[in-house]
C-alpha cells in the first residue's frame, strides 16, 4: 500500500518539463483513489500502445535523451563538471553537482554526475547512509589501477554515465578492458541497492585482476544535522557480508544496521576502515588497492571487498554486490534472496516496463510519451517506508525532506 500525501516532487537536475510531473502526479493520485472505490478507466500501464520514446527533444546542454536496451527512457549525461563551465547551475548558486533519483517502494538513492551514489533511508529517521560509494577499482596484473568513479577516471578513458529508469549506469573503458556498471534499487520493497559489475576483456590474452568494491559508511541524520554513531563492524564469512549496527540514542532506540554483501564473486579479503584503505594513496589510487590486498581491519568509514577474477580473452565476468540498511534480523534473508536471484536487473527493469504508463499522442509528440514514463518513474521511485506510521509514503520531497528532514505531509 502506498499512501499519497503530497507530491511536490524531488529536486532532480535533468532536462525536461517540470509541469508534466505535476500532471502525472495528479493522474496517479486520482488513479489510486479510484482503485480504492469505484472502478476507474483502465490503467495506462495495461494499454496495448507501444509508443515511440526515442525523441531527443528537451535534452538540453547536459547530455542527451536515449531509449536504453530495456526500451525505457534514460538520460546520458555528457558534461565534465570539473572542466566544462556549462555544468554550473545558476539556480543552485553555481553548483556543478547534478543528480538523478533511484528508488523502489522502500528506499531512495541519488546518483551524481561525478559517478558516486548515496543511499537515503527514512525507516527510522531521515538519514543519508553514505557520502561516497557504488563504484570500485580494477587492479590489473601489471599493477595499474582503473577507478570507475568518473571524477577519478584514467586519462584517455572512454566513459558513459546514464541516468536510467531504475538504475545508474556507467562505462569506463581503457585499452584492453571495459567495465560496465549498474547501480539500482530492485523493483519492490527491499531496503537495499544492488551493484552489477561486468568486466570485459578486450585483449587476446586472459585478464587476471582484482576488483575492489567500495561503499562508504557515514550515516548522517539531516535533523540537527549530526553524524550517527556505528558499532564496530563485523564480517560473516559464510554470508560474505560486512555489517555495522547504528548506535541507539535519544532519537532512535532501535536503530538499523548498515550492511554490504558480495552476492556473485568470491571474496579474498575485505576492509572496514577508511584510514587503512586509503592510506597515503588518495581516492583515485588507495594504498590498499595499489598493494593488491585488504587488511581486514574493523574500523570505520567504509566497506570494501576484494574479488579476484580471471577473464578469458574477449570474454566477460559479472560480479554483484548489495548495500543497504535494515534491522539486523532481516539482513541474512535479504542477502540470501538476492544472492539466489537470477538476473535481478533485467527482472527489475521488466517490472518497471510493465508498470509505467504507455500512451501515444500523435505525430511530433514522442517526447510526451517519454516524459509520461520518466515522470511516472520519478514519482514512484521517490516512495519510502516509515515505521513510525507503518506506511509507504510519496512525500513532498525536495529540500523539506532531504535537507531539513521535515515530513509535514504525513500529518495533513
Amino acid at each position: 500500500m502506498v499512501a499519497v500525501y503530497a507530491t511536490q516532487g524531488y529536486h532532480t537536475q535533468r532536462a525536461g518539463r517540470p509541469w508534466l510531473l505535476l500532471f502525472v502526479a495528479a493522474a496517479l493520485t486520482m488513479a489510486l483513489a479510484q482503485s480504492a472505490g469505484a472502478a476507474g478507466p483502465p490503467a495506462l500501464s495495461a494499454a496495448s500502445d507501444r509508443p515511440d520514446i526515442r525523441s531527443t527533444a528537451g535534452s538540453g546542454i547536459f547530455g542527451r535523451w536515449i531509449a536504453d536496451g530495456f526500451g525505457l527512457p534514460a538520460y546520458r549525461y555528457r558534461l565534465d563538471p570539473d572542466r566544462d563551465p556549462r555544468a554550473a547551475q545558476s539556480e543552485l548558486h553555481g553548483s556543478t553537482d547534478a543528480w538523478a533519483q533511484l528508488g523502489n517502494d522502500h528506499v531512495v538513492a541519488i546518483a551524481h554526475n561525478r559517478g558516486h551514489v548515496q543511499l537515503w533511508s527514512q525507516d527510522r529517521r531521515y538519514e543519508w547512509v553514505n557520502e561516497q560509494g557504488g563504484y570500485g577499482y580494477l587492479r590489473r596484473g601489471d599493477g595499474s589501477v582503473v577507478s570507475t568513479l568518473y571524477a577519478d577516471r584514467p586519462a584517455g578513458a572512454r566513459t558513459h554515465r546514464d541516468f536510467g529508469t531504475g538504475y545508474f549506469g556507467r562505462l569506463t573503458a581503457v585499452r584492453g578492458v571495459a567495465i560496465g556498471e549498474r547501480v539500482y534499487a530492485p523493483f519492490g520493497d527491499d531496503p537495499l541497492l544492488l551493484h552489477d559489475v561486468t568486466i570485459r576483456n578486450r585483449s587476446d590474452r586472459p585478464l587476471r585482476a582484482d576488483w575492489f568494491e567500495y561503499w562508504g559508511v557515514n550515516p548522517r541524520s539531516v535533523v540537527g544535522p549530526r553524524e550517527i554513531g556505528v558499532a564496530r563492524p563485523a564480517y560473516r564469512r559464510a554470508r560474505r557480508t560486512l555489517s555495522a549496527a547504528q548506535l541507539p540514542d535519544s532519537v532512535d532506540s532501535r536503530p538499523l544496521t548498515v550492511f554490504a554483501a558480495a552476492l556473485r564473486g568470491r571474496v579474498a579479503d575485505w576492509e572496514a576502515d577508511a584510514a587503512s584503505f586509503f592510506g597515503s594513496g588518495g581516492r583515485a589510487r588507495p594504498a590498499e588497492v595499489a598493494s593488491g590486498r585488504l587488511s581486514r581491519t574493523r574500523g570505520r568509514g567504509l566497506f570494501a571487498f576484494r574479488s579476484p577474477v580471471v577473464v578469458p580473452a574477449h570474454a566477460s565476468v559479472t560480479l554483484r554486490y548489495a548495500y543497504g540498511l535494515a534491522h539486523a534480523r532481516r539482513i541474512p534473508a535479504l542477502v540470501a534472496k538476492w544472492r539466489a536471484a537470477r538476473n535481478p536487473l533485467a527482472r527489475s527493469q521488466r517490472a518497471w516496463h510493465r508498470w509505467l504508463p504507455r500512451a501515444s499522442f500523435g505525430g511530433g509528440r514522442a517526447w510526451l510519451s517519454r516524459e509520461l514514463q520518466w515522470d511516472a518513474y520519478m514519482l514512484r521511485s521517490g516512495a519510502t517506508y516509515e515505521e513510525t506510521c507503518g506506511h509507504h509514503i510519496l512525500s513532498q520531497g525536495g529540500y523539506y525532506q532531504y535537507e531539513a528532514g521535515i515530513q509535514a505531509a504525513s500529518y495533513w
